[in-house]
């Protein structure tokens, strides 16, 4: 039997909200997602400033973002959180996942879900980025110069949103291909609904130059504890940021925001995540 895909509405909204601890005393993501217009359906959480103000970012006309910082800083916490978001806010129609995660660690609880576009295993990274090339090729003949939007505005054989989501950028970095395709994601990425997630603790000077650096309208910057990448990146204090889960927020006018990122707990992940197979089954 065909798997039937149900939209998110606000009743499955508010079914999710429960998956979600009531009484944790850390800030949760729970308090960013439910308090906000839901109708965005490309708009995730970034944190929360000093003043309790709470900041998000519309993946919709961000064709990537770069997220630095070393091993437990918050890098992957950020990425549960855009992924639990979005998993909520769009059924397998609307938006589709790609996962690059070379350690098979933190992107694993996904596996099943109905919005992966292929799966998560590393031996296939290869064929991931053909595939990724093709699919970039194939829309912009689809679309003519068209946008997504416009394209999905008049057409019934709608286009996905698809998100590229790499976890530990660094053996992703060694393939052939790869410039190409963060190049065109970056300047074709929003008209064409392709999206870019980069998650790095390497040296970043190893794998990105100054010129692709500049080129990301946005980054998140985690610890860094080495003051040459935080030059590097010209976000100077990333270096200094010792609680978990602090980032700096480079925006495309170059003003930077501290922030600090919602958690998510595992248990609460896999909550959604189960959660997500069975509406998207006709379960609820």
């Amino acid at each position: 039997m065909e798997d039937k895909y149900i939209l998110p509405t606000k009743e499955l909204l508010s079914k999710s909200e429960e998956l979600f601890d009531k009484d944790s005393d850390y800030f949760s993501l729970s308090k960013m997602i439910f308090k906000k217009d839901l109708s965005k359906k490309l708009t995730v959480p970034l944190g929360i400033d000093t003043n309790d103000e709470k900041y998000y970012i519309d993946m919709q006309s961000v064709p990537a973002l770069l997220i630095c910082g070393t091993t437990g800083s918050g890098k992957s916490v950020f990425l549960d959180n855009m992924i639990i978001t979005l998993l909520l806010k769009n059924n397998p129609d609307e938006l589709r996942f790609m996962f690059f995660d070379p350690k098979l660690i933190e992107l694993g609880e996904y596996d099943g879900i109905p919005h992966l576009m292929v799966d998560t295993d590393k031996e296939y990274d290869t064929d991931k980025l053909n595939f990724i090339l093709k699919l970039l090729k194939d829309r912009k003949r689809l679309l003519n110069d068209k946008t997504i939007l416009e394209h999905n505005k008049n057409s019934e054989n709608k286009l996905s949103q698809i998100f590229i989501i790499v976890d530990e950028s660094i053996d992703v970095m060694q393939y052939d291909g790869i410039n190409k395709i963060i190049n065109e994601i970056i300047d074709n990425g929003v008209s064409l609904g392709v999206h870019l997630v980069l998650a790095t603790n390497a040296y970043i000077q190893k794998d990105f130059s100054s010129r692709m650096i500049n080129k990301f309208p946005y980054i998140i910057s985690y610890d860094l504890t080495d003051k040459k990448q935080s030059t590097y990146l010209n976000i100077e204090g990333s270096d200094l940021l010792e609680d978990k889960g602090s980032a700096l927020v480079k925006c495309r006018d170059n003003k930077l925001i501290k922030l600090q990122t919602p958690f998510i707990s595992n248990k609460e992940i896999n909550r959604v995540v189960e959660f997500i197979k069975i509406i998207n089954k006709g379960g609820i």
